[in-house]
């Protein structure tokens, strides 16, 4: 997975300082789509070297609020307007990411940019922080700046046998820019004709001029071309592009006037025009009644008109697109639209001249149409719709139509917002606002109930239409669309479709679309009433059962009619509001437990009746743990805690007064520390075991009196002497003798007091090896010593040593399985099987139950010495007799070690088996 950084730039002026800000947007790579991410970029540190520095953060899909963040490094170029940037420093790397360049650029108007990911990843777009949510639409109009070039200029074009063609030229000038019409009087057979032409040029350095023929506004066969020289008030030049036969090579002009826009045409079309054109494939007369069926793909139209001084109006064109994305986002191709001439049907041919704005999709247009200019022809009809026609030079139209802007709709969209689309036989609120931009809002409102991204993402086309009936009451559909759902048409049902299409994909909110998409799909209207009605009848069931949940008291028999009354919730669910459906189930759920609290607090009031032992004790505890799980109210759990602390005072007090008792009347015996002993472990469990609003109340000051004088006791040398003795005469029985000495010793002192090498635990561990030498029956069979060799008891310990590790080997392992840590290792897993099983759930272990010693030799030339035994032992597990001991010694065998002196003691290692023959 790789994680993706944009840099994101806004130009207001040339200097890289400009370029500051915060900056946020989305990226895709790989199975990534349109995940956010925000970049931070510095004021540069020199301005001279152009570089900037950033700060990226993207989230990490898949996680909720989790981030990486990295340090880059760019270059921005102010001339192309592009800017390459890399990754620099991790600031917080994320596992498995890598950071990546990425190339881009910024789009002319400042607010926005777009680029490539490199590493073979996919694209990126974001926009300023600060970025406005409309910019607004140029609405000032003025003349053509004019020129030396621009005029009426008349004359002549010189053939051979001294003839001369009369020339009519009249020129618009803007900046370097020049368009005109012309008109040449040509022989034609036996005739004059007047021709009439489009011709366009720049202005070069020096007082020259090429005007090339772009197009006839009439019948011609070829067009003039003209190479000129300003002299004065003169043109002259060479004739181009008039077959060679006519021999007509040079041109003579002399200014007439001042060129003129037309007289005022006869048709009121000043004003403010707008609408859309299909940018794709433009259509032959596109009528503003399809324009919502367009829109996915559609270029706006704004189009300003200004007359002045009796002549025809002067107009601003402006087309903007995508419609898909938010304005902020779009390009823009602004021109001026200039009256040309009067054609011959008596229409006024517009051209464009001097583009001001030319943004990406637009941005070579100003050249195509200067080598392949169009003519534009307005034409208002009855319906005051303005009938717009581009004529290319092979004299194909195309016609599209804009609609009137005034009062809020021209404001709107001199804010920069798009023109309302018309809605046909729809009205509601839609059809009442003035702009697109505010039809998609009367969308997003009427669709905000419906759910949010992350939950409509996961809805199948079942939930959404059930999600989407609550949208469909007439109480909420009528009012923004102007008649009940059930009374719409296939055509309106479209009509909603296509504008939520667009809507959703401009304000970047997939609500309106999913939501409209009902319409798109072959969707069951008859079916549609019958769900609405079953939500209206759901509405009243609603009514009846809230006030019967309310009418219901705390009893156990009210869960009868509560569980009626779930269990048809359940089949209702899809019919109800979700506030109305989150309001009876929390009402079903405060029910239940008010009824599970007065239950409760029943069994709390019968605490005062309760036996006077431990077990109520215990009970008390539980009762704290359901307290806490049900959560009570403080006024109940202030009834609980009175009620359980005097019950606990009365158990506890008795046992209190007996502790202090013998406490008081203590002396240095085994039977007083016992009783010490006794009374500590008894209260500390009770106390321990205790809720602390119990534990507060109650004075436990005697356990640590009783601890303290016991640590007296127990230091005392008349006591440990006394418990030295006792544990010396424990007799051999059934079990661990280790486990019979430390039950003895427990009467008397604690655990901490047998670890380590006190007195008390020296004199268990001597009484432990006694009772085990009893146990076993230790018996010596040899006849003769070998000097140093082991003797008997020694050869039994140091044997004993090796069931005591493999004992502990097998309880390590009983606890890992226990804990589950061989889950992931199928071999050891089989092995906790096996030992689990063989203890019946329990751990495992083995001990020594008789060891007679045979005879021990030398070493045979190895260190220490060899001695033959017999043993049994007994284990409370098939597994460890036939596993772990079997191989190891024999039980009632003959078997054999190597016993090597170490210090401290002596160190076995199995050898062999033999097996006993008996000779008769």
């Amino acid at each position: 997975m790789l994680a993706l950084a944009c840099a994101l730039l806004f130009v207001r002026a040339a200097s890289a300082s400009e370029l500051t800000g915060r900056w946020a947007g989305t990226y895709d790579c790989g199975s990534i789509s349109d995940n956010p991410f925000s970049l931070l970029i510095d004021d540069p540190d020199n301005e001279q070297s152009g570089l900037l520095k950033g700060e990226f953060r993207f989230s990490v899909p898949g996680t909720v609020n989790e981030e990486g963040a990295f340090r880059v490094l760019g270059r921005f170029d102010k001339a192309s307007k592009e800017f390459r940037f890399t990754p620099r420093e991790w600031i917080k790397r994320p596992e498995g990411y890598t950071a990546l360049g990425f190339d881009g650029k910024l789009h002319s108007n400042g607010f926005y940019i777009e680029g490539k990911i490199r590493g073979g990843c996919g694209n990126f777009s974001a926009q300023r922080d600060d970025a406005p949510s409309f910019l607004p639409a140029q609405v000032s109009i003025t003349p053509a700046s004019g020129g030396s070039w621009q005029g009426v200029w008349e004359g002549s074009i010189s053939c051979k046998n001294d003839a001369q063609w009369p020339y009519r030229l009249t020129l618009f000038q803007h900046g370097n820019e020049l368009i005109g019409s012309y008109f040449i009087d040509w022989p034609q057979r036996k005739e004059v004709v007047r021709l009439h032409g489009l011709t366009s040029g720049q202005a070069e350095p020096g007082g020259h001029l090429f005007l090339g023929h772009r197009m006839w506004l009439t019948k011609g066969r070829f067009g003039v071309d003209l190479s000129m020289s300003l002299i004065g008030d003169r043109l002259s030049g060479q004739v181009e592009g008039l077959p060679a036969n006519y021999h007509c090579n040079s041109i003579s002009l002399r200014r007439s006037g001042d060129a003129v826009p037309p007289s005022t045409h006869e048709e009121a079309i000043e004003g403010a025009w707008a609408g859309y054109i299909d940018r794709r494939t433009p259509r032959q007369n596109l009528p503003a009644s399809e324009w919502v069926s367009e829109l996915p793909n559609a270029t706006q139209i704004t189009l300003s008109l200004v007359a002045s001084d009796n002549h025809v109006p002067v107009g601003i064109y402006t087309a903007s697109a995508p419609m898909d994305k938010p304005p902020v986002q779009q390009d823009r191709y602004v021109y001026r639209l200039q009256p040309l001439t009067t054609l011959a049907d008596g229409k006024i041919a517009y051209v464009p001249l001097g583009a001001d704005r030319a943004e990406g999709r637009f941005r070579n247009l100003p050249k195509r149409y200067s080598r392949d200019p169009f003519v534009i022809l307005l034409e208002l009809d009855g319906n005051q719709v303005l009938n717009v026609t581009r004529r290319n030079r092979h004299h194909q139209d195309n016609t599209f139509q804009l609609l009137p802007l005034q009062g809020e709709a021209l404001a709107a969209v001199h804010r920069g917002e798009a023109p309302a689309v018309p809605l046909g036989s729809l009205s509601g609120t839609l059809a009442q606002v003035h702009s697109l931009d505010q039809q998609c809002q009367v969308l997003v409102d009427w669709a905000s109930p419906f759910g949010s991204e992350d939950k409509l993402s996961r809805m199948t086309g079942t939930d959404m239409q059930i999600a989407a009936l609550p949208l469909m009451d007439d109480a909420v559909f009528e009012p923004v669309f102007g008649l009940p759902l059930m009374l719409t048409t296939e055509v309106e049902r479209m009509t909603i479709y296509k504008l939520a299409q667009s809507c959703s994909r401009r304000v970047n909110d997939p609500r309106p679309f999913k939501l409209a998409g009902v319409f798109e799909r072959d969707f069951e209207y008859d079916r549609l009433q019958a769900q609405i009605m079953n939500r209206e009848q759901t509405a009243l069931w609603l009514k009846e059962k809230l006030a019967e949940i309310l009418s219901l008291n705390d009893k156990r028999a009210s869960l009868a009619p509560i569980n009626i009354i779930e269990r048809e919730l359940l089949r209702r669910k899809t019919e109800l509001n979700p506030s109305d459906l989150e309001k009876i189930t929390r009402m079903i759920r405060d029910k239940r437990r008010s009824i599970t609290l007065a239950e409760f607090m029943q069994r709390v009031d019968g605490i005062p009746g309760m036996v006077q032992d431990d077990s109520t004790l215990v009970r008390l505890k539980m009762f704290y743990d359901e307290a806490e799980v049900l959560r009570l109210p403080a006024d109940l759990q202030q009834r609980l805690t009175q009620l359980a602390s005097d019950k606990a005072s009365q158990i506890l007090k008795p046992l209190l007064l007996q502790a202090q008792k013998d406490l008081a009347e203590n002396s240095i015996s085994l039977e007083s520390l016992a009783a010490l002993t006794h009374h500590q472990r008894r209260l500390g469990q009770l106390r321990n075991n205790l809720p602390l609003a119990i534990k507060q109340g109650i004075d436990f000051d005697i356990i640590p009196a009783l601890d303290k004088r016991r640590r007296v006791m127990i230091e005392n040398d008349q006591i440990q002497s006394a418990i030295n003795a006792t544990l010396l005469e424990v007799k051999p029985g059934d079990g661990s003798p280790e486990r019979m000495i430390r039950r003895v010793a427990l009467r008397y002192v604690d655990e901490q007091d047998l670890m380590g090498t006190t007195p008390l635990a020296m004199a268990v561990r001597n009484a432990t090896e006694k009772l085990e030498l009893r146990a076993v029956g230790l018996v010596d069979h040899s006849t003769e010593q070998t000097p140093g060799s082991p003797s008997a008891e020694e050869m039994f310990f140091a044997v004993k040593a090796k069931f005591d590790q493999v004992n502990s080997n097998l309880q390590s392992q009983y606890e890992r399985c226990q804990r589950g840590d061989f889950q992931n290792d199928p071999l050891r897993a089989m092995s906790c099987l096996t030992i689990m099983a063989a203890g019946h759930g329990q751990s495992v272990s083995a001990r020594i139950t008789r060891f007679e010693k045979l005879g021990c030799a030398d070493g045979r030339g190895q260190a220490g010495y060899v001695c033959d035994y017999v043993m049994a032992f007994e284990t409370s597990s098939p597994y460890t007799r036939d596993t772990m001991l079997g191989d190891l010694m024999a039980s009632g065998e003959v078997s054999q070690g190597r016993f090597m002196a170490l210090r401290g003691g002596w160190m076995f290692t199995p050898l062999r088996r033999v097996r006993l023959e008996v000779v008769p």
